[in-house]
């Protein structure tokens, strides 16, 4: 028996599918929640085990049932929300980043230089636009956030003599901080009572 086959017979003993019909609707809303906040987390990272074990945990201590019994809702319910269980999500997500092309990671240095631009204008911290660049990134080519910005760090670092990050600092120090600092000045002044 191969391990994939192993690991398919593991799941099948440990996930017992559960009827859905006899929750309550404020149930049936937390479960879907959770569902979105799984999938969410397959989409960025490419894993679910942690988020689940946690919300099973949490819905458990709610509604009086065991983990185990809370993680069959949660997994039923990812079911009927997204169309495939959460391990099918995340294979894949696998299987296109496994996919990609040299030209298409060439085109994550478009993404990478859309970085630079929003911290030059100003408006954004380092963090925010290499996060705001991945999700459309990822989005773009259907692979996990994860994996979109190593890609974006990758061609950034492959085409400069600069680490990604200290030449993204560098510009976040020297345009995004003068900027939020002036804001933050004009927001206090505002704010303080004039005698």
């Amino acid at each position: 028996m191969n391990d994939t086959a192993t690991q398919a017979e593991k799941q099948k003993q440990t996930y017992t599918a559960v009827d859905l019909k006899n929750l309550t609707g404020s149930q049936s809303y937390e479960l879907e929640m959770v569902s979105h906040i799984i999938a969410r987390e397959i989409q960025k990272s490419g894993s679910f085990k942690e988020k689940l074990g946690d919300y099973s945990y949490a819905y458990s201590r709610t509604q009086e049932i065991t983990a185990g019994k809370a993680e069959d809702y949660i997994r039923e319910k990812f079911k009927q929300d997204h169309g495939q269980s959460m391990k099918e999500m995340m294979d894949g997500l696998k299987l296109k980043e496994e996919k990609l092309d040299e030209h298409t990671i060439e085109q994550a240095r478009a993404y990478a230089r859309n970085i630079t631009d929003d911290i030059k204008q100003g408006d954004v911290p380092f963090y925010r636009a290499y996060d705001d660049q991945g999700i459309k990134l990822s989005e773009r080519f259907g692979v996990t956030e994860k994996k979109a910005k190593s890609m974006i760090k990758t061609s950034f670092e492959e085409n400069s003599d600069l680490t990604f990050y200290a030449h993204h600092k560098e510009l976040e120090k020297a345009h995004y901080k003068p900027q939020h600092s002036q804001q933050q000045q004009q927001q206090k002044q505002t704010r303080s009572p004039s005698r």
